[in-house]
């Protein structure tokens, strides 16, 4: 085993790893332990179950996104660890250091502009708004017969079992002669793109059993 690597920031319905708990397997057997915190620093349980992992066992490095915590553009990342001159100063050290310096130096300004105070009502916020949103996303989902998926541990995404809304397709076409049963959910992820809402996925899932050719 060369590594293991375990992710704090999933997309529902999957919850965060136990980065704690297999931070200190990899303590015991001596592998290296590197942590996906993409979406983390924006999310306080993310960033405990981090600290958890390294009081209590091996992490080598932990990686975060900068367009994904800190609003710049897409291109950087934080690459840390708990020991000093560990993971994170080799990998510095085996860069080349030719590639443009832009992430950084949006990082830089953007911290500046903010300033902790800044920073920290953004964390703020974001925690009151996912709570908003999951509640107003329950509500628009069970009007229609849609359940919002119960993901503990994840305050990141969201997600929604959209099957009933085929299984009314169905339905409606058996009640008209004529109509077509055939929906692709699929399109509502692109319905939804065209209206500006980047962030949704639709996700199809055969039935254990069927032919998928």
């Amino acid at each position: 085993v060369a590594c293991v690597v375990t992710t704090t920031s999933t997309f529902a319905p999957r919850v965060p790893d136990a980065a704690d708990e297999v931070a200190v397997i990899c303590k015991e057997l001596d592998v290296p332990h590197v942590i996906n915190n993409a979406y983390g620093l924006q999310c306080s349980k993310c960033c405990q179950l981090v600290d958890s992992a390294c009081r209590r066992g091996r992490v080598d490095a932990y990686v975060q996104s900068t367009d994904k915590n800190f609003l710049v553009p897409i291109g950087g990342a934080i690459v840390a660890g708990p020991v000093a001159k560990g993971l994170p100063d080799a990998v510095s050290n085996l860069y080349p250091g030719r590639a443009s310096m832009g992430p950084v130096l949006d990082l830089f300004m953007t911290l500046l502009s903010l300033g902790l105070p800044g920073w920290q009502k953004l964390l703020s916020d974001r925690k009151a708004n996912f709570s908003w949103f999951k509640d107003r996303l329950g509500e628009v989902a069970g009007k229609h017969g849609c359940e919002l998926l119960k993901c503990p541990g994840n305050n990141i995404s969201l997600a929604v079992n959209l099957t009933p809304v085929l299984s009314k397709v169905e339905a409606y076409a058996a009640a008209h002669p004529g109509t077509s049963a055939k929906v692709d959910l699929a399109l509502l992820g692109s319905m939804l793109f065209t209206r500006r809402v980047s962030g949704p996925r639709v996700v199809l899932v055969e039935p254990p059993g069927d032919d998928q050719n």
